[in-house]
C-alpha cells in the first residue's frame, strides 16, 4: 500500500475490529512554552476506552501556539496486539472543515514500545490532499488507513501529531485506531485435480465484509473475479496454482492483514490398461492392471460411472463367478485425491461347467476284476477318475475304468472336462468288494454277579454279519449282531462268534469269555452315641483287605461322604443314620446292600438358677434354686476369681436333690455379693452342659453398724 488514505465512515460497529487499548501523549516544544500557551491532549483515554468508543466520544489534540506540536500515541497491546508488523491500521479523526487547508499540520506515524518510538515514514498533510467525502461545513470525520512498514520493522501503535499553525490553535479529535482481524480458512491449502474449480471456506466470516484474493502479502494485484461477501470463496478452474493472499475489507474499503492460502493443482492419473480374462463358472479369476504406476491405487466398479468401489488394488479377484461381467477401473492418486478422467472397461468371460457324469455303483468279490462305466457319455468331453473327492492325481481317463483283483471296497470320483472347464463336483461311484471275512476280534470282559454287561466285536466290518454260539463249531446261533448283552449273569461263561459277508463265513469262531466276579459282603458297623457338638468316630468292624468302604446318607444313590474304614463326624447336633457299602477296587464290584449305622446325638443338660439367694452375715448355707433340663442330675461349683479362698469349690460331681443346691458359706464371710458358676452333668449319657453363673448376696447382721462418717464440720 503506497499511499495514506482517508475515508468518510459511518458509526457502525463491526465484530472483526480490534481496537488500540493503551495511550500516552506529549508536546514537542521548539521555542518553549514558558510564556505562551502550550498544546494539550484532552480526554486522551477516550480513544482507547471501549465505552467511549461505543459512545463516539473522542480525545482532543490541541496544538500549541508556538512552533511545536502535540502528540497522542495509541498502542495495541496484550490480547489486542497486531497480528503482524504489516497489519493495516485505521484511524478515525475529526477536524474543522474550515481548517482543511491547514491539513499539513496533522501527521500520522507508526510507533513501537512503551515510549512510542517512531517507526517508518511520518505522513503529513501534503500527502493527504485527495480526500474522500470532503464537503459541507463544520466538523469533518475522516478515517485514515495507515500504510504498513517494512516487515523487519516492529511496530505496535500509531502517533497522531498536531502542529502549531501560526497561532491558530489548530485541534483535531482522535476517536480510535483499529485493525481488522485477518480472515482464517478451514484449510489453508486447496488441493484441486487438473482444472477443476474449488473453494476456500472462511471460518471467521463476518457479514458486512468483502473477502478478496491478492498476489502478494502487501500491495500486489487483486485477483480479478475472485471475491465474496459470504463464507465461501470460489476458485475458478482457470486460476493457476500458487500461493495467494486473502484479505477482508470492511464495507469493501478498510482492509485487514492478508492470510496466505495455497492452491495446488495435481495432474490426473491415466486410465489403466487391463486385459480381458476368460474363466469357468465357479472358478475364481483375477483381473490385473498392466504396468501399474507407483503411488496410484486402482478402484474397481461394476458401473462406468458412480457406484461403490469393489476393491482398491492393482488386481481384483472374483470368487466363484457365474456370468460374464464387465468391470470398470479408474486410477486414484491418494496423495492428491485425483482420479483418472475415465474408467477402463475390462470383461471377465465365464464359460459354463459341464454336468457331473452319472455312473452306477458295482459290487464284486475280493480278487474278482470289475469295470465302472459312465452312463451316456457326452462327445468332446473328457472323464478323469480319482480316489479322492477333491484334488489328488487322476488314476484313469476315459468313459470306463477296470479295476483288477480288488481287495477292499473303494469309492472313486469322476469329473467331466469340456472347453477347459471342469464339472462343479465329482461323481462318487463305489466298488463294493465283499471279502472273505476274518474271524472277529471280541475282547473278554469281567463283571459282577447280577450286573448286566455287553460283549462287542472290535472294529466291525461294514456289511458283515456276526453270529453268536455256545459251541466252537456247529450248534444254533442264539444272537446276531455286533453287540451281545448278558442280563444278570451268575456264572463265568465262554461264547463263540463268527463273521459272514455276502455269503462268506470266517474260517473259525472267536472264543470270548465273560468272567463273573462275586460281590463283597456288606460291612458291619456298630451304632454309636455321643453328646451334641462332640466329634465322634464311626468304624467298620473287621475290615477286609483290598475292600474300600464308602459312606452315604442314603440307602441307595447319593454322593459319597467319606471313603475308608473310619469316618469322623465333627460337632454333630442331630441323630443321623449313615449307610456304608463295600467296594472291591480290583473287580469293581459293590456289596449288594449298604449297612445302616446310626449316630445317636444326646442333648446337653442345662440348668436355670433363679433367684439369687440372700443371707445375712454369719449364715453358713445359702439355698440356690434350680430347674434342670435334658437329664441333668449332678453338679459342680466354681467360684469366680477374686472370691476369698474360704469359699470352697465343689470339684466332684454331686447329685442334685430337691429343687435347690445348698451352697456352703464361710462363717467369717463379710457382707457383699459373691459370684460363681455351676456346671451340670447327665451321668446317664455322660453329657456335660454349659456353665451357668450365680450370685449370693450377704447382708449385714442385725445390730451391726456399718456406717462410717468422716470429715464432719460443726
Amino acid at each position: 500500500m503506497l499511499a495514506l488514505l482517508f475515508y468518510g465512515m459511518a458509526g457502525t460497529a463491526y465484530a472483526q475490529r480490534v481496537y488500540a487499548n493503551s495511550f500516552n501523549s506529549s508536546t514537542d516544544v521548539d521555542l518553549g512554552c514558558v510564556l505562551v500557551v502550550c498544546g494539550s491532549v484532552n480526554n486522551g483515554g477516550n480513544a482507547v476506552s471501549p465505552t467511549q468508543i461505543a459512545a463516539n466520544n473522542p480525545s482532543t489534540i490541541v496544538s500549541p501556539l508556538v512552533l511545536s506540536a502535540t502528540m497522542q500515541n495509541v498502542r495495541f497491546t496484550g490480547a489486542n496486539a497486531l497480528p503482524s508488523y504489516v497489519t493495516p491500521v485505521m484511524v478515525k479523526l475529526k477536524m474543522n472543515a474550515s481548517l482543511l487547508s491547514l491539513i499539513n499540520s496533522i501527521s500520522l506515524q507508526r510507533t513501537n514500545g512503551n515510549v512510542s518510538t517512531p517507526v517508518g515514514t511520518e505522513y503529513s498533510a501534503g500527502y493527504l490532499l485527495d480526500l474522500l467525502g470532503i464537503g459541507g461545513v463544520g466538523q469533518q470525520e475522516l478515517t485514515v488507513i495507515l500504510p504498513v512498514v517494512g516487515s523487519a520493522q516492529a511496530n505496535d501503535g500509531i502517533r497522531v501529531k498536531v502542529g502549531s499553525a501560526v497561532s491558530l490553535g489548530l485541534s483535531a479529535s482522535l476517536y480510535y485506531a483499529y485493525y481488522i482481524i485477518p480472515p482464517t480458512v478451514t484449510s489453508a491449502t486447496l488441493n484441486l485435480c487438473g482444472n477443476v474449480a474449488g473453494s476456500f471456506t472462511i471460518s471467521n466470516f463476518q457479514s458486512g465484509y468483502t473477502y478478496k484474493l491478492y498476489t502478494a502479502a502487501v500491495d500486489g494485484t487483486e485477483v480479478s473475479g475472485v471475491s465474496t461477501t459470504t463464507n465461501t470463496l470460489a476458485i475458478p478452474g482457470t486460476l493457476a496454482a500458487g500461493t495467494y493472499y486473502l484479505e477482508a475489507r470492511e464495507t469493501n474499503t478498510y482492509p485487514s492483514a492478508r492470510t496466505p492460502v495455497t492452491i495446488v493443482r495435481s495432474t490426473l492419473p491415466d486410465a489403466p490398461t487391463i486385459p480381458n480374462v476368460t474363466t469357468c463358472a465357479g472358478t475364481s479369476a483375477t483381473l490385473t492392471v498392466s504396468s501399474p504406476v507407483a503411488g496410484i491405487s486402482y478402484r474397481w466398479y461394476t458401473a462406468a460411472s458412480g457406484g461403490t468401489a469393489l476393491t482398491t488394488a492393482n488386481s481384483y479377484t472374483i470368487s466363484n463367478p457365474t456370468t460374464t461381467t464387465t468391470y470398470y477401473v479408474e486410477g486414484y492418486n491418494a496423495t492428491t485425491g485425483c482420479i483418472s478422467a475415465s474408467r477402463t472397461a475390462v470383461t471377465l468371460t465365464v464359460n459354463p461347467l459341464p454336468a457331473a457324469p452319472a455312473i452306477p455303483n458295482v459290487t464284486t468279490c475280493a480278487g474278482t476284476s470289475a469295470t465302472l462305466t459312465i452312463s451316456s457319455p457326452v462327445g468332446g468331453t473328457t472323464y478323469n477318475w480319482y480316489t479322492v473327492s477333491t484334488g489328488g492325481t487322476s488314476v484313469n481317463t476315459g468313459p470306463t475304468y477296470t479295476i483288477s483283483n480288488p481287495a477292499t471296497t473303494t469309492t472313486y470320483y469322476v469329473e467331466a472336462v469340456s472347453a477347459g472347464c471342469i464339472s462343479a463336483s465329482r461323481t462318487a461311484v463305489t466298488l463294493t468288494v465283499n471279502p472273505l471275512p476274518a474271524a472277529p476280534t471280541v475282547p473278554g470282559k469281567a463283571t459282577c454277579i447280577g450286573t448286566s454287561t455287553t460283549l462287542s466285536v472290535s472294529s466291525p466290518v461294514a456289511g458283515a454279519t456276526y453270529r453268536w454260539y455256545t459251541t466252537s463249531t456247529g450248534g444254533t446261533s442264539f444272537f446276531t449282531g455286533t453287540d451281545y448283552t448278558i442280563t444278570n449273569p451268575a456264572v463265568t461263561v465262554t461264547y463263540y462268534v463268527e463273521a459272514s459277508n455276502a455269503g462268506c463265513v470266517s474260517t473259525s469262531r472267536t472264543a470270548v469269555t465273560l468272567t463273573v466276579n462275586p460281590l463283597p459282603v456288606a460291612p458291619t458297623v456298630p451304632n454309636t452315641a455321643t453328646c451334641s457338638g462332640t466329634s465322634v468316630l464311626l468304624s467298620v468292624s473287621s475290615p477286609v483287605a483290598g475292600i474300600i468302604y464308602r459312606w452315604y446318607t442314603s440307602a441307595g444313590g447319593g454322593t459319597v461322604l467319606n471313603t475308608g474304614t473310619n469316618y469322623i463326624i465333627s460337632n454333630p447336633t442331630v441323630t443321623t443314620t449313615y449307610y456304608v457299602e463295600a467296594f472291591n477296587e480290583t473287580t469293581g464290584c459293590t456289596s449288594l446292600t449298604r449297612t445302616a449305622v446310626t449316630l445317636t446325638i444326646n442333648p446337653l443338660p442345662s440348668v436355670t438358677l433363679s433367684p439369687s439367694p440372700r443371707i445375712c452375715e454369719g449364715d453358713l448355707n445359702a439355698s440356690l434354686p434350680f430347674v434342670v433340663a435334658n437329664g441333668g442330675n449332678q453338679y459342680k461349683i466354681t467360684w469366680d476369681p477374686g472370691t476369698p479362698v474360704s469359699f470352697q469349690n465343689v470339684t466332684n460331681w454331686t447329685n442334685l436333690t430337691g429343687n435347690s443346691i445348698t451352697v456352703s458359706v464361710p462363717g467369717n464371710a463379710s457382707y457383699g455379693v459373691y459370684t460363681g458358676k455351676v456346671s451340670i452333668y447327665n451321668s446317664v449319657n455322660g453329657c456335660e452342659g454349659s456353665l451357668q453363673s450365680f450370685s449370693i448376696n450377704i447382708y449385714p447382721a442385725q445390730g451391726k453398724t456399718h456406717l462410717t462418717i468422716q470429715n464432719i464440720i460443726n
